[in-house]
């Protein structure tokens, strides 16, 4: 049995916060670059509760934290909050025509997503959707938020990266949509008594946005923005800061 006092480091996101191969590895991620530093200041174990997952939506993150609350009743001591682009990204159809789409023959699925993929532009430029309207959004931020904060000392929100020239051109609207959704994040951020991550300020003001963001999809992260998260955070934290500490053995 493990006598030593140990907390807890919950992580809650989507595809951004996971590691891509090449370029970003796991221990590059903000999540582990936080657990080791407070591992190391602290002299405690520090558990990690991943809860990272590619197109994730804001809905399907508050599922997971509702689901968690039920398992992990000792305090924990940060949880990190990383979802938007997700729900807010403009997308030529709507989830259910992609769905209907998914259940077609092989060969007339293939030529239908073929033609959305070469006229992506000018349908999103006539009308676009998105995967979580603007209203729920903020709603299940909000509530997500309020659970979290029942159970971890801290909590930290972080917002949605800018888009470069090129996102915005094949996405009309990404840039607003970005920014609206951002707002979002923000009020509930404050409303909630978080702390917001503000990413997207960072990278408007380096010289180059491809430092922060990867060029080939335009909304990843590289692992220079994953060490400034993890900075922002523990600078936010303090030197001085300790968690609700837990004596329950492994």
């Amino acid at each position: 049995m493990n006598s030593r006092p140990r907390t807890r480091i919950a992580l809650y996101g989507d595809s951004l916060s996971l590691p891509r191969p090449g370029v970003v590895s796991n221990g590059q991620r903000y999540l582990l670059q936080v657990h080791d530093r407070l591992e190391a200041r602290l002299g405690m174990i520090v558990d990690v509760l991943d809860r990272g997952e590619g197109a994730t939506t804001i809905t399907a993150l508050k599922a997971r934290i509702t689901h968690d609350k039920h398992y992990y009743r000792e305090p924990g001591f940060i949880a990190l909050v990383q979802s938007g682009i997700v729900d807010c990204a403009p997308r030529p159809v709507a989830d259910s025509t992609r769905e209907k789409i998914g259940r077609l023959p092989s060969f007339i699925r293939k030529r239908i997503i073929k033609y959305l993929h070469n006229n992506r532009t000018k349908l999103v430029l006539k009308r676009f959707y998105v995967r979580t309207s603007l209203p729920v959004f903020r709603d299940e931020y909000a509530a997500s938020l309020e659970m979290l904060k029942k159970g971890y000392d801290h909590v930290f929100c972080i917002n949605t990266c800018p888009a470069p020239d090129s996102f915005e051109k094949v996405s009309p609207g990404v840039r607003g949509q970005i920014a609206a959704y951002n707002e979002a994040i923000q009020g509930a951020c404050h409303a909630a008594g978080a702390r917001l991550v503000d990413v997207h300020s960072m990278i408007l003001q380096g010289a180059d946005v491809y430092d922060f963001i990867l060029r080939e999809d335009d909304h990843h992260i590289t692992a220079r923005t994953h060490t400034w998260i993890a900075e922002n955070v523990l600078e936010q934290l303090g030197a001085d800061t300790l968690p609700s500490i837990s004596s329950t053995s492994s």
